[in-house]
């Protein structure tokens, strides 16, 4: 089980990113331009908050069937002290799910916005520290595809 798990999250991470900087141009252009508010942007953010959660539960899953990570767990003294191990035991995880709420909330809080400048602005903002912070949890180390 823990091969196909660490396939999807390596490659799902693609299409998390891309999601995330589709939402982030399109909140840019919307500022930029003036242009109004779309469904369809409210659809893009949804999709990339969405895309954010699937690789959360992979992650999880992932978490919990990976003998690397298990070996990390049980030896939380010797885990801390070393950055690596401790980046995969609990900093990745951690940063992650914020940039789940970063995703989330900036969906949400978009969508309630009064004017349309308002909810690009929220979008771009929420998005903009979801995309940083998936920058600064993505262990760049690891193989980029993994065959």
């Amino acid at each position: 089980m823990h091969p196909p798990l660490l396939y999807l999250h390596s490659y799902l991470r693609w299409f998390v990113l891309a999601a995330v900087v589709v939402v982030l141009v399109r909140g840019l252009l919307g500022l930029l331009r003036g242009t109004p508010w779309r469904s369809g942007d409210l659809i893009w953010a949804k999709g990339a908050a969405h895309l954010l959660t699937a690789q959360l539960v992979v992650g999880v899953l992932l978490y919990a069937v990976s003998p690397f990570i298990r070996d990390l767990l049980d030896n939380m003294g010797a885990t801390m002290q070393d950055r690596a191990s401790r980046f995969f035991a609990v900093e990745h995880a951690f940063i992650m799910v914020l940039a789940l709420g970063a995703a989330h909330a900036g969906t949400a809080i978009a969508r309630k916005g009064k004017t349309d400048r308002a909810r690009f602005t929220r979008l771009t903002v929420a998005f903009s520290i979801a995309l940083a912070l998936i920058a600064y949890g993505t262990p760049w180390a690891r193989p980029f595809f993994r065959f």
